[in-house]
């Protein structure tokens, strides 16, 4: 599972870094590939808990990232790759 895990991150991590260097913005469908992923990736491991974990660490990532932007430190899309790692990875990687 983890190899699976690690791939799909990685593709969506490629996907994302050819569409920023050519047209400079991450596609949102994107994240929502990578987020969805993580949520059935995290339930079908943990169940509704691994779900739900994965959800929270999402929305923490996100909040955090949302006041690095209000001050322009980060942009939109750097929060959103963030959150879709987050997501996939677990929150112990994030800390």
């Amino acid at each position: 599972m983890l190899l699976l895990q690690n791939a799909v991150l990685g593709i969506l991590l490629l996907a994302a870094a050819f569409c920023d260097l050519k047209k400079r913005k991450v596609p949102n469908v994107l994240v929502l590939i990578g987020w969805l992923f993580s949520l059935i990736f995290h339930f079908l491991q943990c169940g509704l808990e691994g779900a739900f974990k994965s959800v929270m660490t999402v929305l923490v990532i996100l909040a955090t990232g949302f006041l690095l932007f209000l001050i322009r430190a980060v942009g939109a899309g750097d929060i959103k790759l963030c959150s879709v790692i987050g997501g996939i990875q677990g929150m112990a990687v994030c800390v």
